[in-house]
């Protein structure tokens, strides 16, 4: 447990009024202040929303991305071992791997990579969950909910913050930022840890951290009906990682974490938002540019063992484009009784990944050699296959794309105590994959009354390209009725989990075409499974969601 000293030392201004600035009176009429997409008050929203606040964050210690499970409701952010790892399950569903099931938004620019998920939560202002599709303003991977995060803005506060915390494990903490009242800001932290969890085999802790952020917020109204802002953030992390410990069901007994190859993760993450909005007496169009970088590296030993079976590298460098567009009427288009959104949204991603599987000597002998010699002395008694290598890569190299584009409107209707709400997103999403799998091993097989003939070279390459593409429409119908601190509501709606590629089987893949080609030359015929590159492609997974609730609002203003 970590048993931090926290000194916090802040000097503000007032908060300058502006044309997002809001006066709240109760948590239930909250508004999302910086989010272009969310007309509505999250009271009146017609699904199950939670929002955390800054003071509140920081008041129960939330300074881990994974740390908001412990108080929002239906949310867990589990602790695989590394930042990487940074899946969000939601209502007791989730993803490990590729595309997440909830949408993660900062400063309404969305995280294009879930690996990018985990980073600190130095100046968060609030982060809100919606439960619940939220497919028709969010789109795609947003089929159990959406993560809103917004940090401190020089538009809406202005002062000086300074952090520092010390606990166990040498775990050292500091911030810093300064937002200033001619509209730029930044923020800087860093943190380390020497890590709780030995690795009895190496002598060294498996889990030392190191993480640095930076940001820099610049607000800007350049003209009356004209605002400008930039955020410009980075983050960087160095870690061990995955102490993992092996369970002896026997006894019921873990034993102690000991493996012998390295284990860590990398990452230096970049992002670039541009923020415009443009005022009319009839409308207004706001404008979320965003460019964002992920480059990491995983090392892994896939075995968890003192033992030289396998290990994993995994890296990849992947560059993103969004843009999204958003009309809302004003005065003169603004009925009393219809409020209305419409947008665009579309983007593309490159990402350039490479993932060699490495046997090593205990792997080869127990997971390949003994399977296939199994079968062959069947077959040919006394036969034995050789691998001259103690060790060999399965290379494999992916250049995946991925891009899309989407139309969507929300229609508010206020008629009495009722708040109704319709809407419908059209989605178009392409992605293909360049796949380059190879690797080189020298064999032989030994076998009585049969001249041995030497090691022969065995040069496995799998090359191609697979895509998929999809249309996506999601409606969303809902009721709010208002009794005053009562709000009943029912919803329908729809949303999407995207399709793409599993490049974990690849390496299973060109096994098998290794052995199929062992066996063509073999005295003997072992059928061997049939995998292609076709089984790799997933389409997209969808959810239909129709809820009933309500929200209560107590005297204090807390639900």
């Amino acid at each position: 447990m970590i048993l931090p000293f926290l000194y916090t030392f802040m000097l503000a201004s007032s908060p300058l009024p502006g044309p997002e600035t809001v006066v709240l009176d109760t948590l239930s009429e909250a508004v999302l202040v910086s989010s272009y997409k969310q007309v509505l008050s999250l009271g009146k929203v017609a699904s199950p929303v939670t929002e955390v606040r800054l003071e509140d964050m920081e008041a129960r210690g939330l300074d881990d991305f994974k740390k908001l499970s412990l108080i929002v409701p239906n949310l867990h952010i589990p602790d695989y071992g590394s930042t990487m790892t940074s899946s969000i399950y939601l209502r007791g569903l989730g993803s490990r791997i590729d595309n997440p099931v909830v949408s993660l938004y900062v400063d309404d620019i969305p995280v294009m990579n879930k690996n990018a998920y985990d980073t600190g939560m130095f100046d968060i202002s609030s982060a809100a969950l919606f439960r619940g599709p939220q497919s028709t303003l969010y789109g795609r991977n947003s089929m159990c909910g959406v993560l809103t995060l917004n940090t401190l803005s020089p538009e809406t506060w202005q002062g000086t913050r300074l952090s520092l915390e010390y606990g166990n494990a040498n775990t050292v903490a500091a911030g810093f930022s300064h937002y200033s009242g001619s509209g730029v800001g930044f923020s800087v932290n860093y943190r380390h840890s020497d890590g709780f969890y030995l690795n009895t085999y190496t002598g060294d802790y498996a889990d030392r951290s190191d993480l640095l952020n930076f940001r820099v917020r610049v607000w800007k109204q350049l003209r009356q009906d004209l605002v400008f802002e930039n955020i410009l953030s980075a983050s960087w992390t160095v870690q061990g990682g995955y102490p993992y410990r092996q369970y002896n069901e026997a006894d019921g007994e873990l034993a102690p974490i000991a493996y012998n190859d390295p284990c860590g993760y990398r990452r230096l993450t970049v992002s670039e938002g541009l923020k415009f909005k443009y005022m009319s007496e009839n409308w207004t169009l706001n404008s979320v540019t965003s460019l964002q970088f992920l480059g990491d590296r995983m090392e892994l030993d896939q075995d968890f063992t003192a033992r030289s079976m396998f290990t994993l590298e995994q890296s990849q460098l992947e560059g993103a484009l969004t843009q999204e567009i958003i009309l809302k009427p004003e005065a003169g288009w603004r009925k009393s009784w219809w409020n209305w959104q419409t947008g665009f949204f579309g983007f593309a991603k490159y990402t350039d990944m490479s993932a060699p599987v490495r046997f090593k000597q205990d792997g080869i002998s127990e997971l390949i050699l003994a399977n296939a010699n199994k079968g062959l002395a069947a077959l040919l008694p006394g036969a034995s296959l050789a691998f001259q290598e103690d060790e060999f890569d399965i290379s494999s190299d992916f250049g995946i794309t991925v891009a899309g584009a989407a139309l969507y409107h929300e229609s508010y209707f206020s008629i009495g105590r009722w708040l109704l709400t319709a809407g419908l997103r059209v989605d178009y999403e392409w992605t293909g994959m360049d796949y380059d799998s190879r690797s080189l091993v020298h064999w032989t097989i030994r076998a009585p009354m049969i001249p041995e003939q030497g090691y022969r070279p065995l040069e496995c390459v799998y090359q191609g390209r697979e895509k998929n593409s999809w249309w996506e429409f999601m409606p969303k119908i809902s009721a709010l009725y208002d009794f005053g601190n009562v709000k009943a509501f029912a919803t329908f709606s729809e949303g999407y989990k995207s399709g793409g590629f599993n490049t974990q089987i690849f390496s299973d893949i060109l096994q098998n075409r290794m052995m199929a080609s062992l066996m063509e030359n073999a005295p003997v015929e072992i059928p061997v499974p049939d995998v292609t590159a076709s089984n790799t492609v997933y389409r997209p997974e969808r959810s239909l969601n129709l809820e009933v609730g309500a929200r209560f609002a107590f005297t204090r203003g807390r639900h």
